[in-house]
């Protein structure tokens, strides 16, 4: 995908790509990530369900699995979220897993957690967002339904 918005930037072809789900990347392709519009949408809580089988499903690639702290050096936008009704919507579940991916390796965000939890495009999906007072979530809404806030 990235190639491909890469190849269409290149032919005057613009727009803001929004890409979901990612968690596995290579060097060369958060290069390319750098150099067009593009938002990713990451869920941290991935890592705790998947860690258990990631070595052995996709061996020496584990390296390049859960790279946001590498997309906010490259620059390139992201956000966090929870990929419910698959998980459950739980912002706790997202900074458990950082903190345990530090414990394997993998580098966490230096941004403050919220700002990677309240989606700042809200032309993105209307009526799509969180709200948080002093740090802890009080509300989220989906489509403009308010979804239960879990710990």
């Amino acid at each position: 995908m990235a190639k491909i918005a890469f190849d269409l930037k290149a032919k005057k072809i613009s727009g803001k790509l929004h890409l979901e789900h990612v968690e596995l990347l290579r060097p060369e392709t958060i290069e390319i990530l750098r150099n067009i519009t593009v938002v990713c949408h990451m869920q941290p809580c991935h890592f705790l369900s998947d860690k258990k089988w990631l070595a052995s499903k996709i061996g020496d690639l584990t390296k390049f699995a859960f790279r946001w702290r590498d997309l906010e050096v490259a620059g390139v936008p992201f956000d966090f979220g929870s990929d419910s009704p698959i998980e459950d919507v739980s912002v706790q579940k997202n900074l458990t897993a950082i903190a345990d991916g530090q414990k394997e390796g993998i580098m966490a965000p230096e941004m403050n957690w919220v700002i990677g939890h309240t989606h700042k495009d809200t032309k993105w999906f209307h009526e799509t967002y969180t709200d948080f007072s002093n740090g802890i979530p009080v509300s989220m809404k989906f489509r403009g339904s308010s979804m239960q806030i879990t710990s």
